[in-house]
């Protein structure tokens, strides 16, 4: 049996559970591969899959913990050689945090958050023959590489991986621009859960929509890069000409203080709540209810919150960034815009409205086949058995 480690933030989280399922999922399709998760937090725990919390003080009491550190601090040699440390408080602090991914013998680590891991460790894993993949979010490779040195200390950490994943045809095109090497990289897209779509929460018929009364929803952390921002400057202009644009904000984030705030200023209190979290079965539910879905995300990986809203057959205006526009093809199952220039987002929700209802299923059900969960389980085990 293969043993696969998964080393992630937080593992439960309600504003990404597709982290969660997908790693359930893998543990329960891969026969010949076996996965436990290392994270800082458990949130929600799980009856499928083992999982692991980072050693705090307390552990140091316990009898295997210490006997562990003792072992290393005073006969390992390869961490000071590596990290340049040698003081006694620097080697207990290591071997403590990351006595369960050193003391148990894994045959691959997936990194998932590139920021957890620090070098140190990946080098003390590379010294060990462990095989190392990481899978890069948006954040790693488009916002965190924009100046020249934190692209270059980037492409120093993606040096120590065997393979790189990434979810979209975007980021594999980008990873290269960026410098990682091709053959290191592997495009596995995100995989969407049928099983997960009933019948009765999808869009089954064209709504008789009244163009000066629209019905959106966006779902997105509230954070800056899912722009946010610009669609409530782009409410507040349609409703000066008699468009009022009613939204439903569904996420929570850092940025929720501003854009509270911005709605007020913009005088939207009337038109745009933020819902915060809501599980995501029950967000299934009220899809059906929205004419169309917003997102006008100042950069995108891929984006989950849209292969959702897409699968249920809801019309979307997306910013056209990353890999959204391998989702959503521009007058036919949704409408783009340009993002450098986001007075175009005004037009484009009108002509969301117009868009024909029989196409945008027929393309959306021929666009099943790209992001069935199946294939991604299939080929993440087929990537850690090859390595």
């Amino acid at each position: 049996m293969l043993k696969t480690l998964h080393i992630i933030l937080l593992f439960g989280h309600p504003d990404q559970p597709y982290t969660k399922i997908t790693l359930e999922s893998l543990n329960v399709a891969g026969s010949k591969v076996s996965h436990e998760v290392l994270c800082s937090k458990v949130i929600e725990s799980s009856q499928s899959i083992k999982t692991h919390v980072f050693n705090s003080k307390r552990d140091f009491f316990n009898f295997k913990v210490l006997y562990f550190i003792v072992r290393n601090i005073f006969f390992d040699k390869k961490y000071g050689s590596i990290s340049g440390q040698t003081s006694l408080k620097a080697k207990l602090n290591f071997f403590l945090k990351w006595e369960t991914l050193l003391n148990h013998n894994f045959d691959v680590v997936h990194v998932h958050h590139l920021h957890v891991v620090p070098d140190v460790v990946l080098e003390y894993l590379r010294n060990k023959h462990v095989k190392l993949v990481t899978s890069l979010r948006g954040k790693d490779l488009i916002s965190d590489t924009v100046k020249d040195v934190n692209r270059l200390n980037f492409l120093q950490k993606i040096e120590f991986f065997d393979i790189v994943h990434v979810i979209s045809d975007y980021m594999y095109e980008l990873a290269i621009k960026k410098g990682i090497d091709k053959s290191k990289l592997k495009r596995i897209y995100r995989g969407y859960d049928f099983e997960l779509l009933l019948h009765k929460n999808l869009a089954t018929k064209k709504k008789s929509r009244d163009k000066h009364h629209i019905k959106a929803i966006s779902v997105g952390r509230l954070v800056w890069a899912k722009g946010h921002f610009y669609t409530l400057d782009s409410i507040y202009r349609l409703k000066k000409k008699g468009v009022f644009v009613s939204l439903d904000i569904y996420g929570e984030g850092r940025e929720r203080e501003f854009l509270e705030y911005r709605i007020h200023q913009l005088g939207l209190d009337d038109l745009v709540l933020l819902k915060g979290h809501i599980d995501p079965i029950v967000l299934k539910e009220e899809y059906k209810d929205y004419d169309i879905a917003i997102q006008a995300s100042i950069y995108e990986a891929l984006s989950n919150g849209l292969l959702d809203l897409t699968f249920h057959n809801i019309p979307s205006v997306i910013s056209r960034v990353g890999g959204m526009t391998e989702i959503i093809e521009d007058g036919v199952n949704g409408v783009t815009f340009n993002i450098k220039e986001p007075f175009g987002l005004d037009n484009a929700i009108i002509k969301a409205l117009d868009l024909d209802f029989e196409t945008l299923k027929a393309y959306n059900e021929k666009l099943r086949e790209k992001f069935l969960i199946e294939n991604e389980l299939l080929s993440l085990n087929l990537l850690y058995t090859e390595l």
